[in-house]
């Protein structure tokens, strides 16, 4: 078996361009997550991320047992728009 060091300059290029393809999709990935799905303003801006969205499907997807269809997704995040329209006119 050949250690690492030992492995051709082509194997280490596929590595080197193997991890940084991994890490290009992970960072996407993770600023998928902070792009804002909506904004929420009455008294004061407020943005609904991708992230804060998903997680709150997944919360409902969990207590109902099943995966929410595009139309029972949106109506989770209408939901959310609407909570925080009636939190922020209860502070005005």
């Amino acid at each position: 078996m050949k250690s690492f060091l030992n492995i051709g300059v082509d194997m280490k290029k596929r590595f080197i361009v193997f991890g940084l393809a991994l890490f290009s999709s992970a960072a996407a990935l993770a600023q998928n997550d902070l792009k804002t799905v909506a904004t929420v303003t009455l008294a004061k801006t407020e943005q609904i991320s991708v992230k804060m969205l998903r997680v709150r499907v997944e919360q409902m997807e969990a207590a109902l047992g099943r995966v929410l269809n595009a139309d029972e997704r949106r109506e989770v995040l209408d939901a959310m728009i609407n909570e925080r329209l009636a939190l922020q006119a209860a502070e005005m």
